[in-house]
């Protein structure tokens, strides 16, 4: 997993990430994001209720990427190859 933990960290801005398995559980992390399961668990949440929204609407599409925009910063969700990736990325406020 170092090579996707250095792609992650290519990512324009990026200042944090963590990836976890469609369970949950922390596969790994680094950044501001290291070691905040808060956060994990949080973003973890909200995907799981993201897909179940987009499951009851449309059989024929599947729930992808999620941003969470906050002031300074977004938190950039993507679902893929059975993970969870999550990036924090700083934005111009």
């Amino acid at each position: 997993m170092t090579s996707v933990s250095q792609a992650l960290e290519k990512i324009p801005s990026s200042c944090g990430h963590v990836v976890l398995n469609t369970d949950g559980s922390v596969v790994l992390s680094g950044g501001e994001l290291a070691n905040d399961e808060k956060v994990a668990r949080t973003v973890y949440s909200m995907v799981m209720d993201a897909h179940q929204l987009t499951k009851q609407a449309s059989r024929s599409k599947t729930f992808n990427r999620l941003s969470i925009v906050y002031s300074g910063f977004s938190l950039l969700v993507t679902v893929a190859n059975q993970k969870v990736y999550i990036v924090k990325v700083r934005t111009i406020a």
